[in-house]
């Protein structure tokens, strides 16, 4: 499932989604720089899942998905995709990491960890400013 949502909603809230084109060339980049390191063992956290299209080729059973919206762990939940842990957690905010992903982080059975992100970088708000601006340097008040 390649999740789009409608350009209001992406507006609003200043999420762009990444193509699954995008998230197959990065996974095949990890695994080429990676390649003595990464094996079925490697732990996968997308910190700024999303809908997780970025980590959509990696294996379920090794993956930690957070977010910040309970609104994107309920369309991960709807599909077919499993992880091994789906939570909403704010890590550029709360230093505090959850006990259950810092269990799976000191697992001894992980032979390597990889921490993907590609988070939202503008909110909606400045979204919407940016957009009154342009309308008014486009159609200046007299």
């Amino acid at each position: 499932m390649d999740v789009e949502l409608p350009n209001e909603t992406r507006v609003l809230h200043g999420d762009y989604y990444t193509p699954l084109s995008i998230a197959a060339l990065s996974k095949a980049w990890i695994e080429k720089e990676l390649v003595h390191q990464f094996d079925s063992n490697t732990l996968v956290w997308d910190a700024s899942c999303g809908t997780g299209n970025l980590t959509k080729a990696f294996n379920d059973q090794r993956l930690i998905e957070s977010t910040l919206r309970d609104r994107d762990i309920d369309l991960l939940n709807q599909s077919d995709r499993r992880a091994h842990l789906r939570l909403v957690y704010h890590f550029l905010e709360d230093l505090n990491i959850p006990l259950n992903i810092e269990t799976i982080l000191n697992d001894s059975s992980n032979t390597s960890i990889v921490f993907l992100n590609n988070p939202p970088y503008k909110s909606g708000a400045v979204l919407k400013s940016q957009k009154v601006l342009e309308e008014n340097q486009t159609n200046p008040v007299s």
